[in-house]
C-alpha cells in the first residue's frame, strides 16, 4: 500500500494560484503527477482564463528551496525533512530551452563574445573583432591588433555611437568608434603597458573607466573619457602598396595612452577581471586566487583562495554570489561578504573539460550558464545543484566564452569558429 503525506501548494504568479489547503499525496509521486494535479486544479478554476484542458501548463516544484527532480518521498529523505508536518511545495512555469538561432562563421576560433542591446561583438584569433546585428549580419569589422584577439568589451552602445575596446596578444588594448550609419569602425586610442598578451577586459560605463587582465600578472585600470578624440589627419597622407601592387593610404596613427593604476598582486596570469560596481574589481588568475580590489586605492582587499586555475568569473548583483569556473571543470560559487576566504556556498559539476567561461543571467536571480572545452554548454539553476537545467551541443569544438548580458540572448563563441546565439 501506497504511503502518503500532507503537502500544500503555494505560487508567487497570482494567475495560477491554487487553494493552499492541505493535500493527501502519495510519497511515490514526481513532478509529472504533481503536474497533473495542479492543472486539474487550475481547470476548475474558471477565474484563471489562460489555462485549458488542451494546453496545460509545465510547471517546476520546489521543495525545501530545491526543484523535485524525483519521488517525493526520495527527496524528502535526501533533505532530511519532516513528514510529520505539512510539507510546502512551491510550483513556478518551467522555463522553455534556449533555442539556437543562428551560426555565424568566422576565419578563425572565437575567443571572446559581448552582446549590447541588439548587437553581438566577437574577437577572434585572426586578429580581428566583429560587430554583428541580432541577425548575424556583419556591421563592421575592426583590424589593427597584430596577434590574436583574446577579449572584447562594449564601452557605450547607444542608438548615434558605438564605443568598443579590444585587448590583443600583441599586448595592446584598442579602442574603436563605431558610426552607426556608414557602418565604418575607427582606432580612436591605443592602450599600451602591459608586458605580455591581454586576456580579459572590463568597462564601467558609469565611472568611464576601463580595467585590463594580463598573463603578466597584473591588472591596470584606464580611463575611457576624452578617449575617443580623433587624431588629426596628417596634410600629406602616406601611402603603401597593397594587394596587387596598389597604393593603400594609411590611416592616421591613434592616440596612445598610459594607465592610471597598476594592480599587482597575482602571482601568474590574470585570466578574468570585472567590475563588482563602480569602485571595486574582481579578477581572478592562474594563481589559484580570485581577488577584489579597491579601485580607487589599488589595494587588494580581500582573497578567496582556490585549488585550480580560474578561468573566468562573473557576478551576479540580484544574489549577490560570484561564480567561477576554471580547471577541473566544476562551477563554483562564492559568497564575496562571507569574510572567509575557503568557504564555497555551492558547486556544480557536470562537465567533462575545463571550464572556460560562465555567465550569470541579468533577469534571473538562480540561473547561469557555463561554457566548457568539452565543446558543451550548461544552463543551471542554483535550485537544481546536482545537475544542470540543459545541455547544449550547437558547438563542435572547445567553447572559449559566453554571455549573457541581455535577458532573450545566450551568445558563445569557441575553436569551431562559429559564434552561436540561443534566444530563451
Amino acid at each position: 500500500m501506497t504511503s502518503l503525506l500532507q503537502a500544500r501548494f503555494l505560487c508567487k504568479d497570482d494567475r495560477y494560484k491554487v487553494s493552499d489547503v492541505p493535500f493527501a499525496l502519495p510519497t511515490t509521486a514526481t513532478s509529472i503527477e504533481l503536474n497533473a494535479v495542479i492543472n486539474t486544479l487550475l481547470d476548475q478554476q474558471t477565474s484563471v482564463e489562460s489555462t485549458s484542458k488542451s494546453r496545460p501548463i509545465d510547471f517546476d516544484f520546489l521543495v525545501d528551496g530545491e526543484f523535485l527532480q524525483t519521488s517525493l518521498n526520495d527527496h524528502v529523505e535526501a533533505k532530511d525533512l519532516s513528514t510529520e508536518t505539512v510539507l510546502e511545495i512551491e510550483y513556478v512555469v518551467k522555463s522553455a530551452p534556449p533555442q539556437p538561432k543562428i551560426s555565424v562563421p568566422h576565419d578563425d576560433w572565437v575567443s571572446s563574445v559581448a552582446c549590447a542591446s541588439d548587437m553581438i561583438l566577437s574577437g577572434s584569433f585572426d586578429g580581428t573583432a566583429r560587430v554583428l546585428d541580432k541577425e548575424g549580419n556583419c556591421l563592421a569589422k575592426l583590424c589593427g591588433h597584430d596577434e590574436a584577439v583574446k577579449t572584447v568589451a562594449w564601452v557605450t552602445s547607444d542608438d548615434s555611437e558605438l564605443c568598443i575596446v579590444t585587448g590583443s596578444q600583441d599586448q595592446e588594448i584598442r579602442l574603436w568608434k563605431l558610426d552607426c550609419e556608414s557602418g565604418e569602425g575607427s582606432c580612436q586610442c591605443v592602450l599600451k603597458g602591459h608586458l605580455q598578451g591581454v586576456e580579459s577586459l572590463a568597462s564601467s560605463e558609469s565611472t568611464q573607466m576601463l580595467c585590463s587582465g594580463s598573463w603578466d600578472g597584473t591588472i591596470k585600470i584606464w580611463q575611457t573619457k576624452h578617449s575617443t578624440t580623433p587624431t588629426p589627419t596628417p596634410p600629406q597622407p602616406k601611402f603603401k602598396k597593397g594587394l596587387g601592387g596598389r597604393k593603400r593610404k594609411l590611416q592616421p596613427e591613434p592616440l596612445t595612452k598610459n594607465c592610471l593604476v597598476t594592480l599587482s598582486g597575482h602571482k601568474q596570469a590574470v585570466s578574468s577581471v570585472l567590475w563588482l560596481n563602480s569602485d571595486s574589481i574582481c579578477s581572478a588568475g592562474w594563481d589559484h586566487c580570485i581577488r577584489l580590489w579597491d579601485a580607487e586605492s589599488g589595494v587588494n582587499t580581500f582573497t578567496l583562495t582556490g585549488t585550480t586555475v580560474f578561468r573566468d568569473v562573473d557576478y551576479s548583483p540580484s544574489s549577490r554570489l560570484l561564480a567561477s569556473g576554471g580547471s577541473d571543470r566544476h562551477v563554483r560559487l562564492w559568497d564575496p561578504r562571507s569574510g572567509d576566504e575557503n568557504i564555497v556556498k555551492m558547486t556544480l559539476t557536470a562537465h567533462a573539460g575545463w571550464v572556460s567561461s560562465v555567465a550569470w543571467s541579468p533577469r534571473r536571480e538562480h540561473q547561469l550558464v557555463s561554457a566548457s572545452y568539452d565543446t558543451t554548454i550548461r544552463h543551471w539553476d542554483t535550485r537544481s545543484p546536482k545537475k544542470p537545467l540543459l545541455l547544449l551541443r550547437e558547438h563542435s569544438a572547445k567553447v572559449f566564452s559566453i554571455d549573457w548580458s541581455i535577458s532573450e540572448v545566450i551568445a558563445s563563441g569557441g575553436a569551431d569558429s562559429r559564434v552561436i546565439v540561443h534566444r530563451t
